[in-house]
């Protein structure tokens, strides 16, 4: 992961922006794939952390660090995408020892997401709706699910 800007005391105490781009990969024998993306977070005294997105593989979405916690209340609306090239998926591909149940699965599969996340002390709170693209070829409608989630910093 790579955060721009860089600099944890850039606009810490009000209005602030930040870009976060992700890359990486799995393998193993429930999926194999890269992926690449990035999150784009707007709000008022954003933490120093890597992003409010728990759904994506290695998503981030614990309580700001000590050193990136803001006093009082903070907020940010973030805007997050993700593209994977996907070479396996058991819950597609099937059994990989033996014949099974398998549907043509698509190589390319993206990801965009929305929401919100807020902060007081040692909590953060971040509710998401994410929109992904079809995975299989005779998949009726594209996948649309929300999450919401509770992190606190021990």
């Amino acid at each position: 992961m790579r955060r721009w800007p860089g600099d944890a005391q850039f606009n810490a105490d009000g209005w602030a922006w930040d870009a976060i781009a992700h890359w990486g990969g799995a393998l193993g024998n429930l999926g194999t794939h890269a992926n690449a993306g990035v999150e784009l977070r707007l709000g008022w005294k954003i933490p120093d952390d890597f992003g409010s997105t728990p759904l994506r593989p290695a998503g981030e979405n614990t309580a700001p660090r000590i050193a990136g916690r803001r006093p009082g209340w903070s907020a940010h609306l973030f805007l997050t995408s993700d593209a994977r090239w996907v070479l396996r998926d058991i819950t597609l591909d099937g059994n990989t020892f033996r014949r099974s149940h398998r549907v043509h699965r698509r190589p390319l599969v993206g990801e965009a997401g929305y929401g919100l996340a807020v902060m007081h002390g040692r909590w953060k709170f971040a509710l998401a709706r994410y929109h992904r693209s079809r995975e299989f070829e005779q998949q009726r409608q594209a996948p649309v699910f929300g999450s919401f989630t509770i992190s606190r910093m021990l």
